[in-house]
């Protein structure tokens, strides 16, 4: 599933590029160099690949609302529990994080996205590794 994607390869080349970028540039306009390196990578990749930006936001829109919607939940609920655990911030960031985790998931299965089959057939492989 994950392989036969023709934007897999873009994951790699566009992660090294782009933390050098951010790297290279001190001051206020690091982000603003990272977001063009990567805008240009895209535009030449899909170019390259003969692809349009409307099959890769076909790929990646599921991901992008589920982050979205974990992010406003994530912060609802801190919001929520900050009084009650003020004294145990460990704690409070650790439950944040799971529920973070948990929601984001449930989204993306509740989306039918091909990313949580896409994690599985990973941790299949790294499990495999490890047996053998």
């Amino acid at each position: 599933m994950l392989l036969q994607s023709p934007f897999f390869a873009l994951r790699p080349v566009c992660g090294i590029v782009g933390r050098l970028a951010v790297t290279r540039v001190t001051g206020p306009g690091a982000r603003g160099s990272y977001r063009a390196v990567m805008v240009l990578l895209a535009r030449e990749a899909l170019a390259d690949l003969k692809a349009r930006f409307s099959g890769l936001w076909s790929q990646t829109w599921p991901i992008m609302a589920a982050t979205e919607a974990t992010i406003v939940v994530v912060l609802l609920v801190g919001d929520f529990a900050a009084p009650a655990q003020s004294d145990a911030p460990l704690l409070r960031l650790v439950l944040l994080s799971i529920g973070g985790a948990v929601i984001y998931c449930a989204l993306l299965n509740a989306i039918g996205s091909p990313a949580i089959g896409d994690g599985v057939d990973v941790a299949g492989w790294i499990l495999r590794r490890h047996r053998a």
